[in-house]
């Protein structure tokens, strides 16, 4: 499904003029994010490349419950699933009930009794101690701040917590901002490649092998314990690890970032927000993430 075009701000002279702020704040759209406009209204529509979007609730979810009729086109399904030595596909790339069977077997990583009794006092020390880096700097960059808290939970969720060197978020990092362009020129198509290659090597030799190497010694109540325990090979962790900081890590980063742009534009939200109890604030937070998806598009193949 496709969002909605963001309005661009109106700057005004007569604002300008009179000290004010240049920007007409009333020409906002109430969304942020979206980088294209389209104004079709067809919940089905097929492009000239024979490309179907969907953007239909009703049509949308039943071509998402279909499990068996679509399949994983985006996030480099056509690298990973051509890769011959992973023989247990990370969780985004599984369909129908094998997807569905991983699942179920990883939930208890994730289900807010779990957050709440392993994670929720770790996540508000961390909290607070960014939060006072920024008093006494009083200056710092969201987007870091919100990577180093998603870097910091994911981790323990997942169980990268055996770092050789510090500095996972960074490395993290590199490799998601990749540059996204199709290069016809060979040899700087594997310049980029190699760098790509790299990054991730870094990642696995300095947090996901010894991870690896810890849990099988010991295992935890974490992925990559669960992962071994089911046989997966190191490639294959590895690649869970990726899947899981794309998913854990940026996602939350993101989502962070735009919920305090939100915030900061709209003082009464923010106000009502701080004023709500857990379950007001958990339906501030869903109108935002359906109002700016942090994964706008899904792309599916059938």
């Amino acid at each position: 499904m496709e969002t909605t075009p963001t309005v661009q701000p109106m700057h005004t002279d007569s604002n300008s003029a009179a000290g004010k702020c240049p920007v007409d704040h009333s020409k906002f759209s109430h969304q942020k994010t979206a980088l294209q406009t389209d104004t079709s209204t067809q919940p089905l529509k097929r492009d000239g490349e024979g490309v179907w979007h969907v953007r239909g609730f009703d049509e949308a979810r039943a071509i998402l419950r279909g499990t068996e009729t679509t399949q994983q086109a985006g996030f480099g399904a056509s690298l990973v699933l051509n890769v011959k030595a992973i023989i247990n596909l990370p969780i985004l790339y599984l369909e129908g009930k094998a997807h569905l069977s991983q699942r179920r077997q990883t939930a208890r990583f994730f289900t807010p009794t779990t957050v709440t009794r392993d994670y929720t006092t770790f996540i508000e020390s961390l909290a607070d101690e960014l939060i006072a880096d920024l008093k006494r700097t009083r200056r710092e960059d969201l987007d870091k701040m919100s990577l180093t808290l998603a870097t910091a939970v994911v981790s323990k969720v997942v169980g990268l917590t055996n770092n050789l060197m510090s500095g996972m978020d960074k490395r993290i990092e590199r490799f998601f901002r990749q540059p996204n362009l199709k290069m016809t020129w060979k040899p700087l198509a594997k310049f980029f490649n190699t760098i790509e290659q790299r990054h991730m090597l870094s990642f696995y030799f300095l947090d996901v092998r010894p991870a690896i190497n810890a849990r099988k010694r010991q295992p935890q109540e974490d992925l990559i314990s669960h992962l071994l325990e089911n046989k997966y090979s190191d490639i294959e962790i590895l690649t869970e690890c990726v899947t899981y900081a794309a998913a854990g890590m940026t996602t939350t980063r993101e989502f962070i970032g735009i919920t305090a742009w939100h915030f900061l534009e709209n003082p009464e939200l923010r106000e009502q927000y701080l004023a709500a109890d857990e379950e007001g604030r958990y339906e501030i937070l869903h109108e935002i993430l359906r109002l700016e998806p942090v994964i706008a598009h899904v792309y599916l193949r059938t």
